[in-house]
């Protein structure tokens, strides 16, 4: 089998996964998280699941690595930046996409806002997915109320940073201009650091 069979062969599970499972995450997106959760190692933690779509591609991935992933979404009435409307009814929509793709033992849906879940939280994380509320000042409480917890190597990924003015990008540039994180080469509209 070629090396392009492989890959294909790969991926396989996680497109049939998505297939059907809406929302704004692109496949190439989604390899990419995949992967990372494969090295992840240690609990993952998503903020923002909506319907499930990141959850099941960081649930395949953490399946081979023996990683949980908590989601993280209250699931309340919502309207975001870019004119999405969420709310209880994706709740619904979210359990039925992770039973039908099989990840549900890899999954556990935390139905709380994230600084609430955050100021209770104790366990050291391996990878920290942000893709809640898009407004600056969310993003950045979000990274904030998460970041202490990342391990030292530790994979930060922000979703829609690749918007220049965003408040994903502006918080994305701010961590990357702290020096206490060094810029990962990620794919389509995310962008990921790891904690040095």
């Amino acid at each position: 089998m070629s090396s392009a069979s492989n890959q294909v062969a790969h991926y396989a599970e996680l497109e049939t996964a998505l297939n059907n499972v809406e929302g704004w995450l692109g496949l190439d997106d989604a390899i990419f998280l995949y992967e990372e959760a494969i090295r992840a190692r240690g609990p993952i933690i998503e903020i923002g699941a909506f319907r499930g779509r990141s959850t099941i591609a960081l649930a395949l991935g953490g399946r081979k690595s023996g990683s949980l992933v908590y989601s993280i979404d209250p699931h309340t009435d919502f309207e975001g930046i870019f004119g999405g409307h969420f709310g209880p009814m994706d709740r619904e929509a979210y359990y039925r996409n992770i039973l039908n793709a099989g990840v549900a033992e890899n999954a556990a849906l935390v139905n709380l806002p994230s600084t609430q879940v955050a100021n209770s939280w104790r366990i050291e994380i391996a990878l920290l997915f942000i893709d809640g509320d898009h407004r600056y000042e969310a993003v950045r409480q979000d990274m904030l109320s998460w970041s202490i917890f990342l391990r030292r190597g530790g994979l930060i990924v922000f979703d829609d940073a690749n918007q220049i003015g965003s408040g994903p990008n502006k918080v994305y540039e701010e961590v990357i201009s702290s020096g206490l994180y060094s810029q990962v080469c990620a794919a389509g509209k995310l962008r990921a650091a790891i904690k040095i």
